[in-house]
């Protein structure tokens, strides 16, 4: 089994060249279908997934919430009927996404320190 490369929302941004916000919204529907758990990161196994939605977007001019849901149906091959309930506190997973990245941001601070 290969390891898969993980990334906080800020690398997979870097990495796809996209706005931090919009890689939120992909984690969040990622966790609607039950891809990810809330304190999970997203691996590169995402990166065909948000290619597809990418490229909805731009080319296609799919708005960003459509296209994000048929990356994920289309790579994974989830139905929307296997999303989890919408009632999941929206508040609790968005608080515990900014403690998780807040913590890798500490992280890089203590290793430019250390250099």
């Amino acid at each position: 089994m290969k390891i898969q490369k993980t990334y906080s929302a800020e690398e997979f941004a870097d990495q796809v060249g996209e706005k931090v916000a919009n890689i939120r919204t992909f984690r969040l529907f990622a966790r609607e279908f039950n891809l990810i758990q809330n304190h999970e990161l997203l691996t590169e196994a995402f990166l065909p997934a948000w290619d597809i939605a990418q490229k909805l977007h731009y080319e296609k001019s799919v708005k960003w919430e459509n296209a994000m849901k048929h990356g994920l149906i289309e790579v994974f091959g989830v139905s929307v009927n296997q999303s989890s309930s919408e009632n999941e506190s929206a508040t609790t997973s968005s608080i515990e996404e900014k403690l998780d990245e807040i913590i890798v941001y500490l992280k890089r601070i203590a290793s430019a320190l250390e250099k």
